[in-house]
């Protein structure tokens, strides 16, 4: 057994890893090959998404799929231009409370958990053959306002179990926006467009993983894959903590 593994399996006798959500220290069946797969428990874990709901090839929504199979309903207003997408879950439940509570108590352990665990569900896609990982940023303002952005800590996760590079300055956010919670699926894509252009570093013929912690309408994504590919990114993909549905 390798040194770091026994120092690992030291860590975990003497500072026993608790479930995130729960708190619940974490048992076997919460790991796979004896390497956590984040920090949720797997009662927590199983109630983030629906294992038994079809889910979208296009965009990680779960819910019915069209008639083609390839998309669903949400992938067509209006097209998204990223390649596919992946997520944990749909914005509702326990997943939605926990996102919800990650951004108010400002909790970077549990980004960075639900980073790790997207992490472990990208390992079994294509998204692995990214070249790097990066974070949609927010407005530096916002940044400073509120300490805290969640989509730098779950491509920090990410990174940590699928070993893709991270750069979190690849893109940077000219203005501050609206919140999008608040605006229809049209003012979404009008408040983000022009808000994203390249920080800077050559591009050319990457495949581009974009994190984010919640896409809805996709307007930021959209923004932010046409900024990205224009640079000459080869192709784009998105990882998301959730995949929000409720928006017309």
């Amino acid at each position: 057994m390798s040194r770091n593994r026994l120092t690992k399996r030291f860590i975990s006798v003497v500072f026993p890893a608790s479930c995130c959500i729960c708190q619940q220290l974490l048992a076997n069946g919460d790991s796979v090959a004896g390497d956590p797969v984040a920090d949720f428990c797997s009662s927590c874990r199983g109630q983030l998404s629906d294992p038994q709901a079809d889910r979208c090839p296009k965009c990680g929504a779960e819910g019915p799929l069209l008639p083609s199979g390839t998309q669903c309903a949400l992938c067509q207003q209006p097209e998204l231009s990223f390649a596919e997408a992946i997520a944990i879950g749909n914005y509702r439940g326990l997943l939605k409370q926990e996102i919800l509570r990650m951004k108010r108590e400002r909790n970077e352990t549990l980004a960075l958990q639900f980073g790790r665990l997207l992490g472990n569900a990208l390992k079994n896609t294509n998204f692995i053959n990214a070249s790097l990982v990066t974070p949609i940023p927010s407005h530096w303002w916002r940044r400073l306002k509120n300490g805290f952005q969640a989509a730098d800590l779950i491509s920090d996760g990410i990174h940590q179990v699928t070993g893709i590079p991270k750069n979190n300055r690849i893109l940077k956010c000219t203005r501050p926006t609206a919140k999008q919670g608040q605006l229809s699926r049209p003012q979404r894509f009008a408040n983000r467009k022009g808000a994203l252009r390249i920080r800077g570093g050559n591009i050319e013929g990457s495949s581009i993983l974009l994190v984010d912690d919640v896409m809805t309408s996709g307007a930021t994504a959209e923004q932010a894959t046409q900024v990205l590919l224009e640079a000459g990114a080869e192709r784009v993909y998105m990882a998301v903590v959730a995949r929000g549905v409720g928006v017309s």
